[in-house]
């Protein structure tokens, strides 16, 4: 709030401080946040008091307000680090595993 004169904690994991309220990116601010905003889909906070949210990594995705990365399911696939959700195999090719990163 403007004009506040102590913090009311670190944002919750999950999230990240801002000053940008809605912020899309998952990326904030280390000092002077005013605002905590849910980390995009394929981003995540482990910890509360992020300043910036972590792309999962290929093979896995996330939605928003994540903690942590989860495999793709079977019959998709992410090839690139931050994907939301994971997409789908073409016709004609199969992910037979979880956390598959090609058809």
């Amino acid at each position: 709030d403007t004009g506040a004169t102590e913090c009311v904690g670190p944002c919750p994991a999950g999230s990240f401080v801002t000053n940008v309220e809605g912020d899309p990116d998952g990326v904030g601010v280390t000092a002077g946040g005013t605002h905590c905003v849910e980390c995009p889909a394929g981003r995540i906070a482990e910890v509360a008091g992020s300043s910036a949210c972590i792309s999962c990594p290929v093979g896995t995705t996330s939605t928003p307000g994540s903690t942590t990365c989860v495999d793709c399911q079977t019959g998709t696939y992410s090839d690139q680090a931050g994907t939301a959700p994971c997409k789908e195999c073409r016709s004609g090719e199969f992910a037979d595993s979880t956390g598959s990163v090609t058809c």
